[in-house]
């Protein structure tokens, strides 16, 4: 059995398909969560350019890490 992280060839969800297909879905959610109007995407600055409301929908606010 041949391993990608050996050398083998690559897997058929690698990450070159899988990383725009997964980022187009997420897209869709967005705009359809956000009342399914037309959205810029701005994927060097990973953010929408013309609707500053949908940008929260892509990123969430991490919970506070343990302390002692």
């Amino acid at each position: 059995m041949d391993l990608a992280c050996k050398g083998g060839p690559k897997p058929r969800s690698n990450f070159e398909f899988c990383g725009p297909l997964t980022e187009a879905v997420q897209l869709g959610a967005v705009c359809i969560r956000n009342g399914g109007k037309k959205r810029v995407w701005d994927s060097a600055n990973l953010r929408i350019a013309n609707d500053a409301a949908a940008n929260p929908y892509l990123h969430y606010a991490y919970r506070r890490g343990r302390s002692l």
